[in-house]
Formats: C-alpha cells, structure tokens, sequence
C-alpha cells in the first residue's frame, strides 16, 4: 500500500460481524450501549465487538442523552 501512495496509521487486526442484527426497540438500544460502554470504560478490556445494528433515529436518541 505504501508503494501506491498510502499513508498508514494504523495497522492492526477487527473483527468484523458477517451478519448483523437490528436492534429496533429503543430501551433494548439503551441497555446494549450501556453494556458495551461499560465494558470499554473497563481497565482490564482492550478490545469490544459486537454485531448489533442501531437506526439513525435510535442513535441519535441514545447519542443526546
């Protein structure tokens, strides 16, 4: 990549969900971003992956609050 112009910042291996799952009901949005910024504000956890599928109208509810 570099031979063809492209800078790297940062090299390092994601996982990514083959299949994704959305998650449409509010509350239930509210509950798995509180569990997953729980477990990321963790000292022991380095790394959080998760296949759940929020609207732009749930994030941006869950986002102001």
């Amino acid at each position: 990549l570099e031979e063809r112009g492209y800078e790297l910042e940062i090299a390092e291996i994601q996982k990514l969900p083959q299949n994704t799952i959305e998650v449409t009901d509010e509350d239930h949005a509210r509950k798995i971003a509180k569990l997953i910024e729980t477990m990321e504000d963790h000292d022991d956890v380095q790394n959080v992956s998760s296949n759940h599928s929020f609207s732009e109208e749930i994030e941006a509810k869950i986002a102001s609050e």
